[in-house]
């Protein structure tokens, strides 16, 4: 080892100027980034509004698939809602965001419709059944609401 601190390419070395200190008129130097917002964007990250507009079909698809199991006939036009919008943003949302808002509102709108329907069609049964339960007092009145439903769903269907 020299009195000078060592071999000249020894990258540990302390007292060599390291590369990324250039020395004034040292040679070319890389200009730091343009931080300007003149740069071009990103092709791949989207636009603040799209990101808003992303949220906004996440957030009705998610309500539309929530609202089909417990207020059926919203759900179904909260699933229309989210198809229309995802139809309409194409370009505008990354691909698979809108995707999923297309298959969260058709089934939002699926089921949505089959309970509307059902509760339509067997209406009466169910306003029996609800009309029962709130006189029931004990399991075994409950149990007799139940195989009262049961007796009128059968032979409403024929079974």
């Amino acid at each position: 080892m020299s009195a000078s601190g060592g071999d000249p390419d020894d990258p540990f070395r302390t007292d060599a100027p390291s590369a990324h200190m250039a020395e004034p008129g040292a040679g070319p130097s890389t200009p730091p980034p343009d931080p300007s917002p003149h740069r071009s964007p990103d092709p791949d990250e989207p636009t603040p509004q799209a990101r808003a507009l992303g949220l906004r079909l996440a957030i009705v698809s998610v309500a539309a698939v929530a609202s089909a199991f417990f207020a059926p006939p919203l759900g179904a036009v909260l699933g229309l809602m989210a198809v229309v919008l995802a139809l309409r943003s194409k370009g505008r949302v990354l691909p698979r965001v809108r995707t999923i808002a297309l298959v969260a509102g058709s089934i939002a709108i699926v089921v949505g419709v089959a309970i509307s329907v059902v509760g339509w069609l067997f209406r009466t049964e169910i306003t029996d059944y609800t009309r029962c339960l709130q006189g029931a007092n004990t399991r075994q009145a409950e149990q007799n609401c139940q195989d009262a439903l049961n007796d009128a769903l059968s032979s409403r269907l024929g079974l």
